[in-house]
């Protein structure tokens, strides 16, 4: 991992990554709505940047990058493997016009809630907020347009091939914003059920 300059502030958040599987059919889904948004009224994500945040860390010092790390690495820890299973897309916001189109999972498995629990104690116990909202897991397609005409054809919801995922580690991740987009890159991994330093 890069450490940046003690006195830098990063846009982090704690993530699980996708899988090929699960990506696959995403960007299958992703394309198919996006040939029928005629007026252009959704950013829909790239299929490399998708992901299921866990807790939005937003701007943080990089000087808390190596408690979070160590957070990170207990929490993950006390959780073995598990799987998720893409399921049913669905979307937030008004109904004839939604602001963000995602695809979602069987009901929350247990392990997922203790991992999302654990993460946002462990980060507490070392200082920093955690917002307290439920957890709801989901992977954001698309984002309305601010200027979306409002009257824009919703090619959604779209039928979901059930499509299992293994989540074997969480991720922290720094978010860059570029002229054309958030960039993504994983400072680091804390595998599922083992220690960092046993990896």
């Amino acid at each position: 991992m890069t450490r940046a300059a003690a006195g830098e502030a990063l846009r982090l958040f704690i993530a699980i990554e996708l899988t090929d599987a699960a990506r696959a059919e995403l960007a299958r889904i992703i394309e198919s709505a996006r040939r029928e948004d005629r007026d252009g009224a959704y950013r829909w994500v790239n299929p490399a940047l998708l992901h299921v945040t866990l807790h939005f860390l937003g701007s943080t010092p990089a000087s808390l990058v190596p408690s979070i790390e160590a957070a990170l690495g207990r929490a993950a820890a006390a959780v073995e493997p598990f799987p998720l299973r893409l399921s049913e897309a669905g979307s937030f916001g008004a109904a004839r016009a939604p602001r963000i189109l995602w695809v979602g999972f069987d009901k929350p498995a247990d392990p997922l809630v203790r991992l999302h629990q654990g993460i946002g104690a462990e980060l507490r116990t070392a200082g920093l907020a955690v917002e307290a909202r439920p957890l709801a897991p989901h992977v954001t397609v698309a984002r309305r347009r601010d200027r979306s005409p409002r009257d824009a054809a919703v090619p959604w919801p779209r039928p979901v091939v059930s499509t299992e995922l293994d989540v074997a580690h969480v991720a922290l991740v720094q978010s860059t914003l570029l002229s054309d987009g958030p960039e993504y890159s994983a400072l680091l991994r804390a595998p599922l059920g083992r220690r960092l330093s046993d990896s």
